[in-house]
């Protein structure tokens, strides 16, 4: 397999968009547009019922291969965690990228607020 690994300052943001560069060189489509991760609330039955859990898809560069790329969840904004995630499913999108999906296994009631994010660390 081809790799690119990432290189380049990766808290910079060049491009002046908002975005830090290790982010943009990581989740991105294989033409290099960075591609935001999207949370949804999606119903469930895991075997009790149908019940609301996160999801989290994103779309990631496979050939970036000297970084980690967590998915956390946190009931605030303070308290990130990546226990109780799970990956659902990993495919190639035929242009050197990877659509995942994760879920976060504990059911969310209405009126509770959760959040989910994805981390991307320097190896």
């Amino acid at each position: 397999t081809d790799t690119m690994p990432f290189t380049g300052n990766p808290t910079a943001d060049d491009n002046a968009n908002g975005i830090v560069n290790l982010i943009e060189g990581v989740l991105r489509d294989g033409a290099g547009n960075y591609i935001k991760p999207e949370v949804i609330i999606q119903s469930f039955d895991d075997g009790t019922g149908l019940k609301d859990y996160l999801y989290l898809n994103l779309r990631r560069a496979i050939a970036v291969d000297n970084v980690a790329v967590t998915v956390e969840h946190a009931g605030n904004l303070n308290d990130w965690d990546s226990t109780n995630i799970e990956l659902l499913s990993s495919d190639p999108a035929g242009d050197g990228t990877l659509l995942e999906t994760y879920r976060y296994i504990i059911p969310v009631e209405d009126d509770q607020e959760h959040f989910m994010r994805v981390k991307v660390t320097l190896n």
